[in-house]
């Protein structure tokens, strides 16, 4: 037995035994979960950051902070900045047609202290979709 003193498996929280996770994991509505998820992982490649290049400075900062990074190719952009509980605090770019190149932004001037991540997401022309977030400290 788990330490909650129920039995838990493949993602079924209201399992009462063994025979009941083996019988959920074994379902058709289990087994065709699993076959969407890895068919949209599988039409849709991520590249998390790799080709990205993004930084923040100063960081830490007091007044705002400049967000530079660099375009490998074209590609539709979203950048945020979220707050340390995940809420949106500042959309910086909203799904923008953006070519290669080396783009700035200056962010986070209205904020109190604290952390803050930016996220940038690049869906580029072949359908892949890059990634990756930094974290910002407001002092």
């Amino acid at each position: 037995m788990l330490i909650s003193d129920q039995p838990q498996g493949c993602g079924n929280p209201i399992a009462k035994s063994t025979k009941d996770i083996n019988a959920f994991c074994q379902s058709e509505e289990y087994q065709a979960n699993i076959r969407d998820t890895k068919n949209a992982l599988a039409s849709k490649p991520l590249i998390i950051g790799d080709n990205i290049k993004i930084v923040s400075f100063p960081n830490p900062f007091t007044t705002s902070t400049t967000l530079d990074f660099y375009m490998p190719e074209e590609g539709v952009v979203n950048l945020n900045i979220y707050d340390a509980v995940g809420r949106i605090v500042e959309t910086v770019i909203n799904e923008e047609d953006m070519s290669l190149g080396r783009y700035n932004y200056n962010v986070l001037q209205d904020v109190s202290n604290g952390f803050y991540f930016a996220k940038i997401f690049i869906r580029h022309e072949n359908g892949n979709i890059s990634q990756k977030t930094i974290k910002l400290l407001k002092q």
